[in-house]
């Protein structure tokens, strides 16, 4: 007798593919303003077990019989709850402003804090505190505990730093010009044409003299790339890069270099601040606005240099230089740190608000 097994073979091909549309997790972030309830059935009639806060990371399965339903394994009660689809969606299109103070890490000149990566790589909690444990290293000796009043010192960020997300119209003819700006007035001389990047002479001394600045091309590539030059530090500013962006000046006068800033920087009106943002490289997701301050010219002891990595949001690139509205105040345009990757990445249809840092 001769059985025919294709019928038996496809109904289990359907059974196991149902079965990973189940099993397959994905990650959202919860869009609802005042929060999203977490039902005890796939029904809005059912019992509200928690509200999650806007912003809130969200794991979630899915089953093919409840399109319009995410079920959220209850793991400590070996139960399932559930959430509607429509308020968890692959990317934020604003940053919850509960969460423009959560950082990654924070340094100084002698600690460094960081806290610990999340397991999950791919679902970040960007939007809500830290739980997870720090760690504190010295910057200057191995294994050196921070003495708890330097410790709540690094962590009191809102003395060096005020974050409000404003309405760009209100400041649009506000901005100020300075002499600290960075311009383009000297173009340089490139080796190849119409490209001052990776290869090119910078010429000092009234032209009499230049600096070849060339790539890198070495183990650790690094690239370089003319920024142009500040006038009132007579001087031409030289963005290189290998897994994170930094800066060095070339002195028109001399050709002599000196480091910088960590990336792009902003110096204040008056001469007296600067802040820098950066994306650096990251192999974990660990999407982290890195933003550094520091007093300049004769300043360091008013203000002290701080890096934070911000976790929640990210400056657009172009706008790494943002404009000063007031000695202490910068504009920037940021979007939601989620949006680093997937579509919103992809189809360059990210969500942008504007952010007004305020140097205390």
């Amino acid at each position: 007798m001769i059985f025919d097994l294709r019928p038996q073979i496809f109904a289990g091909l359907l059974l196991l593919l149902s079965t990973v549309l189940v099993a397959q997790t994905k990650c959202g972030y919860v869009s609802a303003r005042e929060g999203l309830n977490v039902r005890s059935e796939p029904s809005t009639e059912s019992r509200i077990e928690q509200t999650l806060n806007f912003g809130a990371r969200v794991q979630y399965k899915l089953d093919p019989k409840l399109p319009d339903w995410a079920i959220i394994e209850e793991l400590w009660r070996n139960d399932s709850v559930y959430v509607s689809l429509d308020y968890i969606p692959g990317h934020m299109e604003q940053v919850p402003k509960s969460s423009l103070y959560y950082y990654r890490s924070l340094r100084n000149k002698q600690w460094f804090l960081i806290y610990n990566s999340e397991r999950q790589k791919h679902c970040r909690a960007y939007y809500e505190p830290n739980t997870t444990e720090y760690r504190i290293d010295s910057q200057v000796h191995y294994g050196l505990e921070i003495p708890p009043e330097e410790k709540e010192k690094l962590l009191d960020i809102r003395s060096r730093i005020a974050l409000e997300i404003v309405d760009i119209g209100r400041y649009a003819d506000q901005g100020i010009k300075h002499p600290f700006e960075i311009a383009r007035t000297y173009q340089g001389k490139p080796v190849v044409p119409n490209s001052m990047s990776g290869d090119f002479y910078l010429s000092f001394d009234e032209g009499a003299d230049s600096l070849h600045v060339k790539d890198y091309e070495g183990e650790g590539y690094i690239s370089k790339q003319y920024l142009g030059e500040i006038h009132a530090l007579n001087a031409y500013v030289v963005e290189e890069r290998y897994e994170e962006s930094s800066t060095f000046l070339v002195d028109r006068s001399t050709g002599e270099t000196q480091g910088f800033s960590v990336g792009i920087p902003n110096i204040s009106p008056d001469g007296k601040r600067m802040i820098s943002f950066d994306h650096p490289a990251t192999y974990n997701r660990d999407d982290v606005c890195r933003v550094s301050i520091s007093g300049i010219k004769g300043e360091q002891d008013a203000y002290p240099s701080l890096i934070i990595e911000f976790k929640s949001w990210q400056v657009e690139a172009k706008d790494r230089s943002g404009f000063w509205v007031s000695d202490r105040e910068i504009i920037v345009r940021i979007f939601p740190v989620d949006q680093l990757f997937g579509t919103a990445s992809q189809s360059g249809k990210r969500t942008y608000e504007y952010l007004k840092i305020t140097l205390l």
